[in-house]
């Protein structure tokens, strides 16, 4: 059953998403895991954040009949995506620990995160972990009987063997100068996760982490909120707060916005 009133094109939808599917009411959803099914809809499966991307809203009125075979896969273009397609999911490794180098499935779905590369089993249907530890990643996946050949390496592990900056390199000096000039650098950033568009002020040091995006707030990205009720009263207690026009710091760019939006709500 093929995915109704919706086109499917693959070029805009991003990596980490390799399954598609439409529930019953008609909406598109992207998956980075393959997804199962519930009652009226699918689901995002799996033991680690799993986050699933609306492509499409429901459709008023329509239900689909075979919603439950509509579930789509990333197509397997190059020779890595062959290989990897064996495990019936893709790997989304900055979600994983970096003491974890290898991933692998077991014949009866289940996959395994190895900090050292496993061997297959004598029995013939598992991975086993020579040395080191394993953990087990997911284990909501059909049985894969292609299961010698989903075994998979983490790229991310292996760069950080290499003479490379940090991801967030840049942002860490900026993070520094903020905080050579107040006691509370984080209120001036904001971070989101890759596969969000949203994004949050920091309540505290940033962590750096590789699944992570950050960013500096410029003072054109400062917005604020307020009741209207309380915009007046606001004002009388901000104005007095004196600010030079040539302090460029990150505190005065701050407070200069804040008067601003108050300013501009109260108008």
């Amino acid at each position: 059953m093929a995915i109704i009133n919706y086109s499917l094109n693959w070029d805009t939808i991003p990596y980490p998403y390799t399954w598609v599917a439409q529930d019953y009411n008609g909406a598109v959803y992207a998956y980075p895991y393959r997804p199962t099914t519930r009652n009226i809809d699918w689901s995002p499966a799996g033991t680690v954040t799993n986050p699933c991307r609306k492509l499409h809203a429901p459709l008023p009125g329509t239900v689909v009949p075979g919603w439950r075979s509509s579930l789509v896969r990333r197509p397997a273009d190059t020779k890595e995506e062959k290989a990897l397609a064996m495990m019936n999911i893709k790997i989304y490794w900055p979600s994983v620990e970096p003491k974890y180098r290898w991933a692998a499935q077991d014949r009866d779905g289940r996959v395994f995160l190895f900090t050292d590369k496993p061997t297959s089993s004598a029995s013939g249907d598992q991975w086993v972990a020579s040395k080191g530890v394993a953990t087990i990643f997911m284990d909501t996946l059909p049985r894969n009987p292609d299961w010698k050949g989903a075994l998979e390496c983490n790229p991310i592990a292996i760069s950080t063997t290499m003479n490379i900056p940090h991801k967030h390199a840049a942002n860490m000096l900026k993070y520094a100068e903020d905080a050579a000039e107040t006691d509370a650098p984080w209120r001036l950033w904001e971070q989101r996760e890759l596969m969000s568009d949203e994004w949050f002020v920091l309540e505290n040091h940033p962590r750096w982490l590789v699944a992570t995006q950050y960013r500096r707030i410029s003072e054109g990205d400062v917005t604020i909120t307020v009741p209207r009720g309380i915009v007046d009263d606001l004002l009388a207690w901000v104005d007095p707060i004196g600010v030079s026009h040539d302090d460029r710091g990150p505190l005065a760019t701050v407070i200069r916005a804040f008067k601003e939006q108050l300013r501009t709500t109260a108008e």
